[in-house]
Formats: C-alpha cells, sequence, structure tokens
C-alpha cells in the first residue's frame, strides 16, 4: 500500500467520532471495513465489544484497540492534513479539537493489520477510557487460539509500553 493509501485510511479512521457513551458511528465504521478487509466473521457481544477473524489458522495473531476517545462529539467535526500532520477543527465551535488519536491510531493499525494479513483475529473493546470496561469483560474464549496479542495504544506521548500487568514484554 502506498503511503498516501494509508495516510487516507488514517485520515478516515480519524474522521469517525466515540466518547465512552456514544460509539456507535464508530462500531458501524469498524464493522463495515471489517467486511470490506474480508473478516470472515465479526460479532459483537453484550458489552459492545467488537470481536473480528479473517481466515482460518490453528493459531492466531490478535490485534486489539479501543473504541472511546476522551474527546467530546462534535457537530461541525473535520480532520484536516496541515503540514503533514493531522488536527481536527470544529467549524460549529470554531475551534480546534482533538481528533482523538488514542486510539484511532490503534483502530487503524488493526484495520491496516486485517487487510494484510490472511489469517488474524481482531478485537476493539468499548469504554476503556472510563475504566478499562470493555476488555474486563471480553470473551475470554475468542482468545483461546491466539498465541500473541499486540495492543497500539498510549501511555504517554514518548514512550512504547514494554510492560503489562507488571510484566516486561520486551527489551529495548
Amino acid at each position: 500500500m502506498k503511503y498516501n493509501d494509508l495516510k487516507g485510511s488514517l485520515k478516515e479512521v480519524l474522521s469517525t467520532q466515540a466518547t465512552s457513551y456514544e460509539y456507535e458511528e464508530t462500531l458501524d465504521f469498524i464493522t463495515q471495513k471489517c467486511y470490506e478487509l474480508g473478516a470472515s466473521s465479526v460479532e459483537i457481544d453484550e458489552n459492545d465489544n467488537l470481536y473480528v477473524t479473517k481466515g482460518e489458522a490453528d493459531v492466531y495473531p490478535c490485534v486489539v484497540a479501543h473504541t472511546d476517545t476522551v474527546h467530546d462529539i462534535y457537530y461541525g467535526y473535520k480532520v484536516y492534513d496541515v503540514k503533514g500532520k493531522f488536527v481536527a477543527f470544529d467549524s460549529d465551535k470554531m475551534k480546534q479539537v482533538g481528533v482523538g488519536g488514542d486510539d484511532k491510531v490503534g483502530i487503524w493499525v488493526c484495520l491496516e493489520a486485517l487487510r494484510h494479513f490472511k489469517n488474524i483475529k481482531v478485537a476493539f473493546f468499548a469504554q476503556e477510557e472510563i475504566g478499562c470496561v470493555g476488555s474486563s469483560l471480553a470473551d475470554k474464549d475468542f482468545f483461546a487460539n491466539v498465541g500473541y496479542a499486540f495492543e497500539c495504544d498510549r501511555k504517554g506521548n514518548k514512550d512504547f509500553v514494554q510492560e503489562s500487568s507488571g510484566v516486561q514484554m520486551f527489551g529495548d
């Protein structure tokens, strides 16, 4: 995939909006994209977590993201490319607003992985910004045949999370 195509797909994901309580638009967008990218199964559970499988394998890699952001819903919301960086602007309030990079970038990574892998699982958790609600209620059976999981999320803005639940996942 070419750089401009990747940039365009990221802008498309950043153009969706979701809070911890209003995320239906983003779920619909993700569901549609998953089918477009060849998902063989897309299921949503009673906690609004989305589980995606593509292909058939004994053991799958899995990529994970969450669907909510900390930003409000803006009705005049539009994403712009300004000097190679994406920014969002609300034309109703005439002000710059956040693009929701946490975790729309994670959603983008998941969708790109779905695009490029023949056999993969992807999970999208709801309501993570209010206390890891979705992931704490995850369907453990979905992960029974997962060899490893990768989550592209942020802990800050200048680091890469190397530890999970007190376990060092990898070195420098």
